[in-house]
């Protein structure tokens, strides 16, 4: 049997809190598979929600009182997760404090935490309360659960490289020791650019990837070892080659070192924002048709080099500029949106369905299968209008074939039905479109 779909149609942040009901029925039609808790609902968390000061807001309380914790609005939070059908990775950390590098005493919550295993106690107590029931809890059997976030960037973390490894080893350890059947996982590395330029002029890019090398040999060292069940890293670019090499440098380079096990699992994406009529532009921009090609093929790359889950960055609509799934004024769809519900549709089925496409240029394909029938996912990203053949024996058994279209016009909605011959199907895939075919 061939290999299913990866479930990378995942998001950062939940419905949020407040009219959520209609963002709820949105994620259930889109099968939207995770959502990783970081930066929570409102201005990049808003002081409320998950992040490990909103709980446990006195490091110096009893980690084992029920009333040092206050999981009052977190609560909801994570219900209406669970509620819209979705798994949660959970981020045991702190929302990014953006500013601090030229106000350093802004800083509150993103520093060395005081005690290492204070700190993994607290956090024992967190996977208590909401997979043991523990003070009023629940029974989710959340499984992933993410130790900090880009701790490589200076606004996320005050102490040196070795004091982070040394946090990880010890909530890692203590976690897993305590819940062995969680998964383990971190650290939200900010990117791993540099793999694919190592003379990159950035000198924080050229850093990323011998931080990643260091963790990596720090957590497998005998006198050292910790788990890490999987690795969670970021990328934004305008340029899904950049996207493929890293994928690829991911895997090989976990495989490499003995963590074929390991995950991989891009807890941070989206496309790079554009310069539109001279103003540079990122809130229209992805959420417009160009963005949903760009989307649908970051999807197909997804597949084709072992990312096992992924977080578009972001769901909450009011992260304005990065939210390229909703409109933040009338709650609607955007187009990248259509690409994550074509996206389920071909997730849903029992296998991939193989569809090479020579000369790919700037198209990419992503198809599934089951029970006779196929659907096919073609994006055309930054490219020239095509002309796609699928070859007869490509759909063989099949009678007919349904064209949706997302497109400037177009929310992934039938504009044709074909009668099938003998010849195939030959569709165009014009430039900044997804075409989506079903094959009857």
């Amino acid at each position: 049997m061939k290999k299913m779909l990866n479930p990378v149609h995942g998001v950062g942040n939940g419905p949020g809190v407040r009219n959520v009901e209609r963002r709820i029925n949105l994620f259930k039609e889109a099968g939207i598979q995770y959502s990783r808790t970081h930066d929570p609902v409102g201005g990049f968390g808003s002081g409320e929600f998950v992040n490990i000061h909103c709980i446990f807001k006195n490091f110096d309380a009893d980690v084992n009182d029920p009333a040092s914790y206050d999981f009052q609005m977190t609560d909801i939070y994570i219900k209406n997760i669970i509620d819209a059908g979705t798994k949660v990775i959970y981020r045991l950390g702190e929302t990014i404090e953006n500013g601090v590098v030229a106000h350093p005493e802004l800083r509150k919550y993103c520093k060395v935490p005081a005690d290492f295993q204070k700190w993994a106690e607290i956090c024992e107590h967190i996977v208590m309360h909401y997979n043991e029931g523990w003070n009023n809890g629940f029974h989710y059997n959340i499984e992933y659960w993410e130790i900090w976030n880009e701790p490589d960037n200076i606004e996320m973390w005050d102490g040196t490289d070795e004091e982070f490894y040394e946090m990880y080893r010890i909530t890692a350890n203590h976690l897993k020791n305590r819940f062995p059947n969680i998964k383990i996982g971190g650290y939200g590395c900010s990117g791993l650019y540099a793999a694919l330029n190592p003379d990159n002029n950035n000198e924080w890019f050229k850093a990323l990837v011998p931080y990643f090398e260091n963790f990596v040999k720090y957590i497998t060292a005998p006198e050292t070892k910790a788990p890490f069940d999987f690795f969670s890293w970021h990328c934004y670019t305008r340029y899904l080659e950049e996207f493929e090499h890293c994928m690829k440098f991911a895997r090989s380079y976990l495989d490499s070192h003995g963590l074929s096990e390991t995950e991989s699992i891009l807890t941070e994406w989206n496309v790079g924002g554009e310069c539109i009529d001279g103003v540079w532009e990122s809130s229209i921009f992805r959420k417009g048709p160009k963005a949903a090609s760009f989307v649908a093929g970051v999807f197909s790359l997804m597949n084709q080099y072992d990312v096992d889950k992924s977080n578009y960055y972001d769901a909450e609509a009011t992260r304005v500029s990065w939210c390229g799934l909703f409109d933040v004024y009338t709650g609607n769809p955007c187009k990248p949106y259509f690409v994550f519900k074509a996206y389920n549709e071909l997730y849903n089925m029992e296998n991939k369905f193989d569809f090479e496409i020579e000369d790919r240029g700037a198209l990419y394909s992503i198809g599934a299968e089951k029970d006779g029938e196929k659907a096919l996912m073609l994006s055309n990203y930054k490219g020239v209008n095509y002309r796609v053949n699928i070859p007869v024996e490509k759909i063989e058994g099949c009678k007919m074939a349904e064209i949706y279209a997302i497109d400037e016009n177009h929310d992934l909605e039938l504009t044709e039905k074909v009668i099938l011959g003998k010849t195939g199907l030959e569709v165009s895939v014009n430039t900044n479109t997804v075409i989506y075919i079903k094959f009857r």
